[in-house]
């Protein structure tokens, strides 16, 4: 009897150690997530931030020849500052069109197409990054 009663002891300390294993596993995922998060929104807003969120969106949509991408007025004069290729004529018969749009938070854009919206937004992004982990 002595034996049962520790064997069940026993299978219950490890299921307890088990479950809060799961959680801590949960909530430490969640952590990196939104430490991930806070890391790339305190990076300042560069050329290729820009290119590569911008880029991202473009992937989406390669089929489309009439593109409009909408960015903050800010990040759309560093582009042309910094003479992004972006903001070059497409040689692939390409017309995208660059829109200054002040609904647009710094480091994101919205690309319009014939068939719909790319949201490229940050904190769409950032949302979905959070959905993921939580699901």
């Amino acid at each position: 009897q002595v034996g049962e009663l520790l064997a069940k002891v026993e299978q219950g300390v490890q299921d307890e150690v088990q479950q809060r294993l799961l959680t801590l596993e949960g909530e430490l995922v969640e952590f990196a997530a939104e430490a991930a998060i806070r890391l790339v929104n305190g990076l300042p807003i560069s050329t290729d931030i820009l290119e590569a969120s911008i880029g991202d969106a473009l992937s989406h949509c390669e089929n489309d020849l009439e593109v409009s991408v909408h960015l903050n007025p800010a990040d759309l004069k560093l582009l042309k500052e910094s003479g992004s290729e972006l903001l070059a004529d497409s040689p692939h018969q390409r017309n995208i069109r660059f829109l200054k749009d002040d609904e647009i938070a710094r480091g994101g854009c919205l690309v319009e197409t014939r068939c719909g919206v790319i949201d490229g937004r940050r904190e769409t992004r950032e949302q979905l990054l959070r959905d993921t982990v939580n699901a």
